[in-house]
């Protein structure tokens, strides 16, 4: 694993830390002695009150909401165990 500097790992759908290729390859490099920073965002276009389709309805329900906020906080839960802090942004990602 080449590391010129620390490397983004980006959570965007899959939240999970266990079965997750990416996670495995992330825990590799900082064995290796390098630095990940693990980032989700909150994409401003399906979350916050300008997030609505073409019929005027919220991209995003208030449960799924729910569901996303405690499964981010989860995932900051376990990589504070893994010693790693989340970087929780919002915004477009493109633009973070």
């Amino acid at each position: 694993l080449a590391m010129s500097g620390p490397a983004v790992l980006w959570f965007r759908n899959d939240l999970r830390l266990r079965d997750s290729d990416t996670v495995a390859v992330a825990t590799q490099r900082v064995a290796a002695g390098g630095t990940i920073v693990p980032l989700f965002v909150f994409d401003t276009r399906w979350f916050g009150p300008g997030a609505v389709d073409e019929f005027g309805a919220a991209r995003t329900g208030k449960h799924r909401a729910r569901f996303i906020l405690e499964a981010v906080e989860d995932l900051r839960r376990g990589l504070l165990k893994l010693g790693a802090e989340l970087v929780v942004s919002c915004g477009r990602p493109e633009g973070v």
